[in-house]
């Protein structure tokens, strides 16, 4: 599908600033605007994962399965 990054089971900001996981609309150079995003920016260290029930949650910089600390989740568990 064109305009969709690779997927990946973790995710961590390239610039080491969470910025929300937000989803681009492509606009052909990869510079498209964002259309979407968790708005969970400000969280220094939040990474997001793909566990293994299907669900997206971002996590703090503290937090993971099993610790807590989730500061949004995508509700798309099985």
């Amino acid at each position: 599908m064109p305009g969709i990054g690779k997927p990946s089971a973790n995710c961590a900001p390239r610039s080491g600033v969470w910025q929300g996981l937000p989803i681009h609309k492509s606009g052909g150079d990869g510079k498209g605007a964002a259309i979407w995003d968790t708005k969970t920016y400000g969280n220094p260290g939040a990474y997001a994962v793909m566990q293994e029930d299907g669900n997206v949650v971002v996590y703090g910089k503290d937090g993971g399965q099993g610790k807590g600390g989730a500061i949004w989740h995508s509700d798309t568990w099985r």
